[in-house]
């Protein structure tokens, strides 16, 4: 006859095996599943113009105005 603590240890070992197999499954079928296609960009050429533009079409280039200050002061 199996005793009350006995059948709760099976029970217990029995659920954790039963986990570990479901565990086991589920990372076998996603093994098996076919990766997506790599999403690649569109190669583009070399630029030369720095500028930035927003995405409203704001241009975004920041030009430096030579400054002349008198030899006397500002």
């Amino acid at each position: 006859m199996i005793k009350a603590s006995e059948f709760s240890t099976i029970a217990v070992l029995v659920a954790a095996t039963a986990a570990v197999v479901a565990v086991q499954q589920h990372r076998e079928r996603e093994r098996r599943l076919v990766s997506p296609p790599a999403i690649e960009a569109e190669p583009l050429g070399p630029m030369t113009d720095a500028r930035l533009a927003s995405p409203a079409g704001v241009d975004l280039a920041v030009t430096s105005q030579p400054v002349s200050h008198p030899a006397g002061g500002p």
